[in-house]
């Protein structure tokens, strides 16, 4: 069972991530989630406390991209990144200057 707690639903909280999400049970895996929403596959702005956030947490931090946000005419698609400073290091994900820049 998990439990997933939405850090910034009022708007008024400025987390470096969007949601904590904690498995019940002796391992107690947390995990923090920071979305962005994009309309198009384009790049995305990724705040210094974020990707300083993602450095600490290592792999419990994790980064969904929402691309095609608010088309009508097709669903969005969500991709996942795992570990999002591990794959930053390794240039699976581009970064310039705090922007994202995913491979289309």
């Amino acid at each position: 069972m998990y439990t997933v707690h939405w850090l910034n639903e009022d708007g008024k909280r400025k987390e470096p991530y969007d949601f904590e999400v904690r498995r019940a049970g002796a391992d107690g895996v947390h995990r923090w989630v920071e979305v962005k929403a994009t309309t198009s596959k384009a790049a995305f702005f990724w705040s210094v406390n974020e990707l300083a956030s993602a450095h600490r947490a290592g792999p419990a931090y994790m980064l969904l991209h929402v691309s095609g946000y608010g088309d009508p005419y097709r669903a969005p698609l969500v991709r996942r990144i795992d570990n999002a400073i591990a794959a930053v290091r390794v240039g699976t994900v581009p970064i310039s200057r705090a922007v994202v820049r995913l491979p289309v």
